[in-house]
């Protein structure tokens, strides 16, 4: 592990992003969740305006994302008393790009949690549902009692990530553990890599791509502590929201997208619309045409 007091995110690639990547959003507004007879999350609605907690810097069509490409949301959750936010990050996988951010300091964890699903059933895309991922620790549970309440399918089942084989464990969402060989060490450090990567016209592994000049500002205070563990340092006032302070809840958000990369895969809809020449199905539907043209023929000979 790095010595204390070190940046956990590398100086240089914060610098490189911020004079390439970065621009407003394109979009602000916010979510309007439709409930059923039951009161569980049916729909998503974003409309423009209002307090602007839904920040996007993706291209929208028809007023949706690309429904094309695939998507995961990674959710940091705070208690909603205005010290801390909640932050809901988008990722576009088939661009490897964080997309979107919804943010705020004062909704519940159990609101929370219904904004983002309603904002997964907006977004859609080829698998028609967000991959979801959020972190466990904490206020995490009463998140996650919410998601299952509201049966929402498609989302993170922790794993050891370090395994040769990474098998599914008995529980959901990722635990936050400290120490140098903590998980939000290893979540951190890979997202930093990812975050070099992005830059690199041709990326040799997982990479990531941002817009947001807050995320910068967060990931510039994380520094390691003593015990090797990486911990943000209290960034002032958070000029985005109405948290107190920023406690690097974009950085873990972000970072848990990353994670997810691994296990949401890209669309390939135009790979699957081209003509399969090669498979069982063609190879009988070849022979049945060339028989039908055989019994077509006036003399066979």
């Amino acid at each position: 592990p790095r010595g204390s007091g070190s940046s956990v995110f590398s100086p240089a690639t914060l610098h490189r992003i911020e004079q390439s990547t970065i621009f407003p959003p394109k979009f602000k507004g916010d979510v309007v969740i439709k409930r059923d007879r039951e009161r569980l999350v049916s729909k998503g609605i974003v409309v423009p305006g209002g307090v602007g907690r839904l920040r996007w810097w993706g291209v929208l069509r028809n007023g949706r994302p690309d429904q094309k490409h695939n998507f995961i949301v990674g959710a940091d959750i705070g208690l909603g008393r205005g010290a801390s936010n909640s932050v809901l990050s988008i990722v576009d996988v088939n661009l490897s790009e964080e997309v979107g951010q919804w943010i705020c300091a004062n909704t519940s964890p159990e609101d929370f949690a219904d904004t983002a699903i309603a904002l997964c059933k907006w977004i859609g895309g080829l698998n028609k549902e967000p991959y979801l991922i959020w972190e466990s620790n904490g206020i995490g549970g009463v998140f996650e009692g919410r998601i299952v309440k509201n049966r929402y399918p498609f989302i993170y089942i922790r794993r050891d990530e370090t395994a040769r084989r990474k098998k599914k464990k008995n529980k959901r969402g990722w635990c936050n553990t400290k120490g140098p060989d903590g998980t939000k060490y290893r979540l951190l450090m890979d997202l930093d890599i990812a975050l070099k990567e992005g830059l690199s016209d041709k990326p040799l592994s997982k990479h990531i791509t941002i817009h947001c000049e807050q995320t910068i500002r967060e990931m510039e205070s994380y520094l390691f502590n003593n015990a090797g563990t990486p911990h943000p340092a209290k960034v002032s006032e958070d000029e985005e929201s109405t948290a107190n302070a920023a406690h690097g809840d974009r950085v873990i958000a972000l970072g848990l997208c990353c994670l997810a990369l691994e296990y949401q895969p890209k669309a390939m809809i135009e790979r699957q619309k081209q003509k399969k020449t090669n498979t069982l199905g063609e190879r009988m539907n070849e022979r049945k045409r060339e028989a039908a043209k055989k019994r077509n023929r006036r003399f066979i000979y």
